[in-house]
């Protein structure tokens, strides 16, 4: 069963995805197509921040920054989903949230 926190969070990543998806039709698709790829290009092994991907991204024109940084959340957790990656026991700060911790990620 979800804390009340967990189900305010789950919910703050579905509407940052749909309204990414509303301004720029597919974004959540595209954007986890895109890291998809990264995956693919660095294999198995290799961990990230979500950061450097997402700078990436934006950086290669892959995809537009999204009006909701947190729309990343439901890319990254179908993503976790599909087997293309986990994470990992360890954190980063990010300068996409004031510095706050995420976790590093693992291609699987």
């Amino acid at each position: 069963m979800l804390s009340e926190v967990e189900i305010r969070r789950d919910a703050g990543i579905a509407r940052a995805a749909a309204r990414a998806d509303r301004e720029c039709p597919k974004w959540t698709d595209t954007a986890f197509e895109t890291l998809a790829i990264y995956c693919h290009i660095y294999g198995p092994g290799h961990e990230f921040h979500c950061e450097s991907l997402r700078e990436r991204a934006v950086t290669h024109g892959a995809l537009p920054d999204p009006p909701d940084g947190r729309a990343w959340g439901s890319v990254f957790r179908r993503a976790a989903r599909a087997g293309l990656i986990e994470k990992t026991d360890r954190c980063a700060r990010a300068k996409s949230s004031n510095l706050g911790l995420k976790p590093i990620w693992r291609v699987v």
